[in-house]
C-alpha cells in the first residue's frame, strides 16, 4: 500500500511528539506548517522547536539557515532541532542549532 508523503511526514511528527510526552515534554503540533517548526515541546524550564523529516528527507540549506537564525533570535531561550527518522529506524537522528 502506497502512502503519501504528507500522511507519512504526520506519522513522525506524532512519533515525535510521543517520544517527547514520554520525556515529560508538554507538545503541540504545528498541524499542516509550511513552516521551519513542526512540534513545539514545553518542559520544566525548557522548550524544544523542532522540524521532523522523514525517509530519506533531510534539512535542506535553506532550513538549515531558517533555523539557524531561528535559534539565534532565541539567545538560548529555546533549543532548535531537527528530527530525523530514517525508514526502517526507531529514534531519529537529532540535529540541534544555535
Amino acid at each position: 500500500v502506497s502512502v503519501s508523503r504528507y500522511a507519512a511526514g504526520r506519522r513522525r511528527e506524532y512519533r515525535c511528539q510521543r517520544q517527547l510526552e514520554d520525556a515529560g515534554y508538554l507538545t503541540i503540533r504545528a498541524a499542516s506548517s509550511k513552516g521551519n517548526v513542526d512540534v513545539v515541546a514545553f518542559g520544566p524550564g525548557h522548550i524544544r522547536l523542532v522540524s521532523v523529516k522523514s525517509g530519506t528527507a533531510t534539512v535542506t540549506p535553506i532550513e538549515r539557515e531558517g533555523l539557524q537564525a531561528l535559534a539565534k533570535s532565541l539567545k538560548g531561550k529555546a533549543t532548535v532541532e531537527a528530527w530525523r527518522y530514517p525508514d526502517r529506524c526507531r529514534a531519529p537522528l537529532i540535529a540541534v542549532f544555535g
